[in-house]
C-alpha cells in the first residue's frame, strides 16, 4: 500500500515592513568612533554642526545644547543673515548692559540702535 504523501503547507505571504524610525528630523545623531571617541552632529536649516567628544553622555549633551541654542536663536541659521541685523539682535538681549556700555557698543558696531 502506498503511503499518501502529506501536501505541502502553504508559506504565509511576506509582509515587508520598513524598518521604523528611530529619531526624527531634527534631533541629530551620534556614534562611536574607532578611537573610542564619540562623534556627533546635527543639521538644523540646512547648516550642519558636528564634533567629537570623549563620551556618549558628554555628545549627546553638546548635541542638545546645540540643538537648544538654535531653538533659542542663539545660533546663526543659514539664511542670508547681515552683520547688522545679527548685531541688531545680539544687543537687544544684553539686558544686563550699564546705558554707558550700551551707548559704548552701539558706537563701537557704527549703527544707530532704537533702544
Amino acid at each position: 500500500m502506498k503511503s499518501k504523501q502529506p501536501e505541502p503547507l502553504e508559506q504565509p505571504k511576506q509582509v515587508k515592513r520598513d524598518k521604523p524610525k528611530t529619531r526624527g528630523n531634527g534631533q541629530g545623531s551620534v556614534a562611536q568612533l574607532p578611537s573610542g571617541s564619540w562623534h556627533w552632529e546635527i543639521r538644523l536649516s540646512g547648516q550642519r554642526y558636528g564634533g567629537t567628544k570623549s563620551t556618549k553622555t558628554s555628545a549627546m549633551g553638546e548635541l542638545a545644547r546645540v540643538r537648544t541654542d538654535f531653538e533659542r536663536g542663539v545660533l546663526a541659521s543659514a539664511d542670508k543673515t547681515t552683520f547688522e541685523k545679527f548685531a541688531n539682535k545680539w544687543l537687544e538681549r544684553q539686558k544686563h548692559l550699564s546705558p554707558n556700555t550700551r551707548r559704548m557698543y552701539t558706537h563701537d558696531l557704527g549703527y544707530t540702535f532704537k533702544i
